[in-house]
């Protein structure tokens, strides 16, 4: 963060140590200090007239945050590649092709109760390349209190024939569960489609084995 935002915000938080910063951005900012030292961090982007109320609505506590983030934040010491190199696999851009751990990584987002995943199946183990494929979890709610939680599904090529992205969001849904609810959350892919990718080597899409 700019060091005059920096030093205000230490101040603050030396003297009144619950407090919470509010990020409104559209970039992604090293948040290493806040994030180690502050009990919560929000972050939206510009919503608009209403995002004062918004906001106030989830640090109050009267709305669940169920947002993830669209992008990844990396931390303050992290070695990034020169902002203007688009050449996002060489370089390590975005949560596709960066290895170092980042200090949020994309889809990241919390709620004020807790979700546990299980059960994931698929619909079968072989398919082709112009078939579907199904993936289906269950989600419960193992809070006290209501909320949405935002189930995202990631694909990624195990035996890829070139340099392949490390995960790639392929579907999510929004799933509102109540205490100790439980609902399944399935996830149909047209292979073709959701499961190809571009190769560099062969200068097409291509779906991978494997």
């Amino acid at each position: 963060m700019p060091p005059a935002q920096e030093r205000p915000l230490r101040a603050v938080a030396a003297v009144r140590p619950q407090t919470v910063l509010v990020v409104m951005s559209s970039y992604p900012y090293a948040v290493d200090w806040a994030d180690a030292h502050l009990p919560a961090v929000l972050w939206t982007s510009h919503g608009g007239q209403e995002t004062g109320r918004a906001l106030a609505a989830v640090l109050l506590g009267d709305a669940d945050p169920s947002g993830r983030l669209p992008q990844t934040w990396y931390r303050g010491d992290d070695t990034l590649p020169d902002r203007l190199d688009y050449d996002i696999i060489k370089a390590g851009w975005t949560y596709q092709y960066h290895r170092a751990e980042p200090l949020h990584p994309f889809g990241h987002g919390l709620s004020y109760t807790r979700f546990a995943h299980g059960g994931l199946r698929l619909s079968g183990g072989l398919v082709a390349e112009d078939g579907q494929v199904t993936a289906s979890v269950t989600v419960t709610n193992t809070g006290d209190r209501p909320g949405t939680e935002t189930v995202q599904l990631y694909v990624r090529a195990l035996h890829a024939r070139d340099e392949a992205p490390l995960l790639r969001l392929a579907d999510f849904r929004e799933v509102r569960l109540g205490p100790g609810e439980s609902r399944g959350a399935a996830f149909t892919l047209d292979v073709a489609e959701s499961l190809a990718r571009w190769s560099v080597a062969g200068g097409a899409f291509t779906v991978d084995p494997g």
